[in-house]
């Protein structure tokens, strides 16, 4: 996730290097991280609150669902037939 938050605010060449200076002049010039503060100081308490809860909720979903997808898959680290 800190990968995609810097990916997004223009960052990224701060943990991978100049490779990627390019996409952060890009990102920059997009000005996403400022509209994102500006959007969140136009929100009322309750509506930040209610974002962050189904934010969290959400999230907790998709890892379940990946994890339980991993552990059905052929790719699971523990071999066929044996058990953990």
């Amino acid at each position: 996730m800190d990968i995609m938050r810097r990916a997004a605010a223009g960052e990224l060449s701060e943990v991978i290097g100049e490779s990627t200076i390019k996409m952060d002049r890009e990102q920059r010039i997009l000005g996403l991280r400022q509209a994102a503060e500006a959007a969140e100081k136009n929100i009322s308490a309750a509506t930040a609150s209610s974002l962050t809860l189904t934010s969290v909720e959400s999230m907790h979903s998709s890892i379940r669902i990946a994890i339980g997808f991993h552990s059905n898959s052929a790719c699971s680290s523990t071999p066929r037939g044996r058990g953990p």
